[in-house]
C-alpha cells in the first residue's frame, strides 16, 4: 500500500498511480481505478534524468491524457517544472512517442540550427535523432529541437511585407555564404531594394 506503480489504462496506455490497497481477491485499488488485476499494474520504473529544453509528455490528471511538455528545470529533489506546470513528480513526465517528437526532421535533412556562439542561424545537417526528441547535427552534437528549423526558402519565393521600414530587423539571403544572416534596415532606396 501507497507504492508508485503504472497501471495499465485502455484509453491512456501506462500511467503512473498509487496502491491504496489490496483486496482480498488479490486485485489492487489505486487511487486513479479500483478493482485493478495485477496484469494491468506494474512497478514504476525510475524516471530518466531530464534537462532544461527537453521535450516530453507529462501526464495530466486533469485532462485524463499524456500532453507535450517543455522541462524549464530539473530541481535537486528529482521534481521538474514544466511550461504547463511547475513541481511535477518526474514519475508524471516520460519521453515522447518516436513520431510525435521528431519535427518532421529526417536525418540528412538540411536545417538551420540557431548558434548561441555566433548569435545566428546556421546551416546544419540532420545526423541522428534520438529518442529523448534532441538533435545531433553536423555542427553539434544533442541539441533541443527548438533550435533547429526547416531552412528558410530561398530569395523570391515568398512575397516582402509591403514597405520595409529604417531599424526594422530582416533576415536576408547571403549569395556568398548560402545563408540567412541577420540584418536591420538601414534605409530603403528608390529602386525597391534595401541598404
Amino acid at each position: 500500500e501507497g507504492e508508485a506503480v503504472e497501471y495499465r489504462s485502455a484509453s491512456a496506455g501506462w500511467i503512473p498511480a498509487k496502491v491504496v490497497r489490496v483486496t482480498g481477491t488479490g486485485s489492487y485499488d489505486l487511487d486513479c481505478k479500483q478493482d485493478v488485476p495485477s496484469d494491468r499494474i506494474r512497478a514504476q520504473e525510475r524516471g530518466p534524468s531530464f534537462q532544461a529544453g527537453d521535450h516530453v509528455e507529462y501526464f495530466s490528471g486533469s485532462q485524463g491524457k499524456w500532453i507535450p511538455a517543455k522541462v524549464l528545470n530539473q530541481k535537486t529533489d528529482g521534481r521538474l517544472d514544466l511550461d504547463c506546470k511547475q513541481d511535477v513528480s518526474a514519475s508524471t513526465v516520460r519521453w515522447p512517442s518516436i513520431s510525435s517528437q521528431l519535427h518532421n526532421f529526417a536525418v540528412g535533412d538540411f536545417v538551420e540550427y540557431y548558434s548561441p556562439s555566433q548569435g545566428n542561424w546556421i546551416s546544419a545537417r540532420v545526423t541522428a535523432l534520438k529518442p529523448t526528441g534532441r538533435i545531433d547535427l553536423d555542427c553539434k552534437a544533442d541539441v533541443a529541437a527548438d533550435s533547429v528549423r526547416q531552412p528558410l526558402p530561398p530569395p523570391g519565393s515568398e512575397r516582402l511585407p509591403n514597405l520595409l521600414e529604417p531599424g526594422e530587423s530582416v533576415e536576408y539571403f547571403g549569395a556568398k555564404m548560402q545563408r540567412w544572416i541577420s540584418a536591420k534596415v538601414l534605409k530603403r532606396n528608390s529602386n525597391g531594394t534595401y541598404d
